[in-house]
């Protein structure tokens, strides 16, 4: 078996870039994690994002959005995980929202890449992005049950076997 090397130490870079983040967030950053060498993590305030990814274009000329993440977190929470890539790093950065209200800002007036992203993450996991432009089904079929989302833990394939 192989054990995964321990992470090393943010470089210089990486130290500012984390210090400058939380300093122009203030208190909507709610955490910060060096993940490893070139990846960093922010934890925000869900009514932060269009301000983070505002800050991170005027700051670090961010223009590259690589994907986002859905995803159904225990206690009734959904993580969305938006992936920059600024600096040559990979900047993340999580919001969490209530299952029992899935709402966020959507970034595509700012970044128009993630229209299909925020798309899919609606379909898939179920999270409405206020603002975006044409948010509708993008994976599943029209017919399929509206409220019904397959990447939230509580769904349960009807072809499962009884």
């Amino acid at each position: 078996m192989s054990v995964a090397p321990k992470a090393k130490s943010p470089t210089k870079r990486e130290s500012k870039m984390i210090s400058d983040f939380e300093k122009a967030m203030g208190s909507d950053c709610v955490e910060s994690q060096f993940l490893r060498e070139r990846s960093i993590i922010f934890t925000i305030k869900p009514s932060a994002m269009l301000k983070a990814v505002e800050w991170m274009k005027q700051k670090w000329d961010l223009v590259h959005l690589s994907t986002i993440t859905g995803m159904d977190l225990e206690g009734g929470k959904l993580a969305v995980i938006y992936h920059f890539e600024a600096k040559g790093v990979t900047v993340s950065v999580k919001e969490i929202v209530p299952t029992s209200k899935p709402v966020a800002d959507s970034i595509v007036p700012l970044i128009p890449g993630a229209i299909l992203y925020e798309r899919e993450v609606f379909d898939m996991i179920g999270v409405k992005f206020e603002g975006h432009p044409d948010l509708r089904r993008l994976v599943l079929p029209e017919d399929f049950p509206k409220g019904v989302h397959p990447l939230r833990k509580s769904w349960k394939s009807p072809r499962e076997d009884k």
